[in-house]
């Protein structure tokens, strides 16, 4: 679906909604977008997050990170 056809597929719905459910539906767009314009900054926030890092430092996390990846999921295939 085209994004002009989706946009006036939704006004088409919200136009057969009685007032009373459009409170309840302007409540929830405000948390979508709420929660919409909050993740790429939250994203931003982690890039570069350990270029402060000494390589040895990173090596060691990324290392650590790995054993304990393996450790974790080491017995997930005899669960299958």
């Amino acid at each position: 679906m085209s994004d002009t056809k989706l946009y006036q597929s939704v006004l088409s719905k919200l136009g057969q909604l009685p007032p009373k459910e459009l409170a309840v539906l302007d409540a929830y767009l405000g948390l979508l977008l709420q929660r919409a314009s909050k993740e790429p900054t939250n994203i931003a926030q982690l890039a570069g997050a350990w270029s402060d890092w000494k390589d040895e430092e990173f090596e060691d996390f990324l290392q650590i990170n790995r054993q304990t990846r393996q450790e974790l999921f080491s017995d997930r295939d005899l669960l299958l």
